[in-house]
């Protein structure tokens, strides 16, 4: 939209009128009737009953219909798409003479603004500037250490208008104010020159008073936020707490551009979104409100691009680090390319589980294996594969987990870490109310579990207390002679065992009638073999029926090399012959691994 501007000469300025002579004389005898017939002629060529007063106001005589006939036609043969407005703005415009005005385009050419139509066009004051101002403005605006005055001036005329006590005042103010770069502030949006210091209080203040704690750093990052009104902030604000989002304040505070989005704009991106598979676009848009900027013709190329490198499930990738859709695929190819280069043997698959990865640079994977090493470490590339997370952690992070482990008793910090590198990503007080914990529940020596399993820190109390309950419910049930807190604190491989499998392994255990001193022995025995092998071994017929025979059967299963779907065929086949309580075993194995619907 073209701002209005006081019709006043600028004193520094150049006002070249038509030298019309004849035009003069006629002006000075325009009877009543003449002068109806003028204004008559303004209306029918497009102007409006305002504009006819603001030009009367300015040239009582106005111009002849023909003036103004003759300027609007010049002014579209030189390429101006809306002279009407040009001179509604800028009634001058009427008043400069076709001399003027060409050589104020050839002058703006050669001094290299790149769209001097739109710069006259936005502000037609332009045409009143002298060259010798211009280039005074320019020169000034460099000596006052901004990096491109011509873009600045062409993003908004309107910079011309300042004199530079007032950009040096406006500098000074932003300072005092606690802004930290003022001068990228104005080259961002030159337009804050013209907002008067109340203007921008009354904005620093309104912003505190909603509620956003880094209102400085808002505007500083996206100072439009100046020209926003507060009706528009409140109604953002409420409109997406009405859409479900938790926190609209962090969401504007990390992208102010948000405030420039419709409500139609993000309910397209949020339906869109979903149709696309995207199962909670909202939390999408919160971690990254960018995502809004992003077409949808962007975001397909995405998701088809990442297929088609190899990544089997690009939306759940996205969905975890929306990130990913600002990253060219020129830095994805390289960022595979490197790590393979770097001794990675499945760069997808590290991608995959940490997006993240995609913005960590060469040099920084580069050092932490180095520093990794440095600590004693003794295969950094597996590590950072199996928790790529660990590219995130800084040294001083791990080091201070090093040391808190060593403090609570832990004897081999580095070989629990190695053994599961998730270990980094837990807090000192997570581990310690997990070892807490552990104890109350009756585990006799948590610190060695975690030692030996460490990947029991990834599990939650909660989780754990599950386990327990089921474990407990299936001893008494199969009538096992086993201490359920025992068992697990003997056989970690408990905590990460389906329960499924554990009862079909229970029943197995009653079936063949396990004497006491040996159901623990068997249970761990049967807990490292293959179900599917097992229950194939299961079916066999068997010269001796005992457990030691079954696990035989199954070892010799294991060599045939089958397909898990094959021995699910074997398993299911001719279940009538077999014995009664075979047959509830394995309708058992089939409840807890149903068949695939065809």
């Amino acid at each position: 939209m073209l701002t209005e501007f006081n019709e006043q000469p600028n004193p520094e300025s150049e006002i070249p009128r038509s030298d019309s002579s004849s035009e003069k004389r006629r002006t000075k005898k325009l009877t009543p009737d003449e002068l109806q017939e003028r204004r008559n002629a303004l209306l029918q060529a497009g102007f409006d009953e305002d504009f006819v007063k603001r030009a009367e106001s300015l040239y009582p005589s106005l111009c002849s219909p023909e003036k103004v006939q003759q300027v609007l036609t010049a002014l579209k043969e030189r390429g101006f798409s809306d002279p009407h407005t040009m001179i509604k703005t800028t009634p001058l415009v009427l008043s400069y003479s076709f001399e003027n005005i060409d050589a104020k385009i050839n002058g703006l050419r050669e001094r290299g603004f790149s769209d001097f139509l739109k710069m006259i066009e936005t502000f037609p004051a332009v045409l009143s500037y002298s060259f010798q101002n211009i280039d005074a403005k320019i020169e000034g605006l460099k000596a006052r250490g901004f990096s491109d005055p011509k873009k600045m001036i062409e993003t908004f005329p309107g910079v011309l208008g300042h004199s530079f006590e007032n950009i040096d005042a406006k500098i000074e103010g932003l300072k005092a104010r606690g802004f930290s770069n003022p001068r990228k502030m104005i080259e961002t949006l030159p337009q804050v020159l013209s907002y008067s210091f109340q203007n921008i209080d009354a904005k620093i203040e309104g912003l505190k008073a909603r509620g956003f704690s880094d209102f400085l750093k808002m505007i500083e990052t996206y100072p439009t936020v100046l020209g926003y009104s507060f009706e528009n902030i409140d109604a953002k604000i409420k409109g997406l707490i009405e859409r479900g989002f938790s926190n609209p304040l962090k969401m504007i505070e990390t992208f102010p551009a948000v405030l420039n989005y419709s409500f139609e704009n993000i309910d397209a991106k949020i339906k869109g979104l979903i149709e696309r598979g995207f199962s909670n676009p909202l939390k999408m848009i919160e971690t990254l409100p960018q995502v809004l900027g992003y077409s949808f013709e962007n975001i397909d190329a995405k998701i088809e691009g990442l297929k088609a490198r190899g990544f089997s499930n690009p939306l759940k990738m996205i969905e975890a680090s929306p990130g990913v859709l600002g990253h060219s695929f020129e830095n994805i190819d390289a960022k595979i390319k490197g790590l393979i280069e770097r001794g990675f043997s499945n760069p997808l698959k590290m991608i995959e589980a940490s997006p993240q990865v995609l913005s960590y640079s060469f040099e920084n994977i580069d050092a932490k294996i180095e520093g990794l090493k440095a600590r004693g470490f003794s295969n950094p590339h597996k590590m950072i594969e199996a928790s790529p997370r660990v590219l995130g952690l800084s040294l001083e992070n791990i080091d201070a987990k090093i040391e808190g482990l060593k403090a609570r008793g832990f004897s081999n910090p580095h070989k629990m870490i190695e053994a599961s590198p998730s270990v980094l990503n837990l807090s000192l007080e997570n581990i310690d109310a997990k070892m807490k914990g552990l104890q109350a529940r009756g585990f006799s020596n948590p610190r060695k579990m975690i030692e030996t399993l460490p990947q029991v820190l990834g599990l939650s109390l909660e989780n754990i207390d599950r386990k327990l309950r089921l474990f407990t419910r299936l001893v008494s049930l199969y009538q096992l002679p086993i201490v359920p807190t025992e068992a697990m604190e003997k056989n970690l491989k408990l905590f990460s065992t389906k329960f499924d499998k554990l009862i079909v392994l229970a029943r197995i255990l009653r079936y063949y009638e396990v004497p006491e001193d040996e159901v623990y022995s068997a249970m761990q025995r049967l807990l490292k073999l293959n179900l599917e092998n097992l229950l194939v071994a299961l079916r066999d017929k068997e010269s001796e029926k005992s457990i030691q025979s079954l696990i035989r059967r199954t070892k010799a299963v294991k060599k045939q090399g089958l397909s898990r779907e094959d021995k699910r065929q074997l398993i299911a086949q001719d279940l009538e012959p077999l014995q009664t309580e075979i047959r509830k075993i394995i309708d058992r194995y089939f409840r807890g691994y149903p068949k695939e619907k065809e």
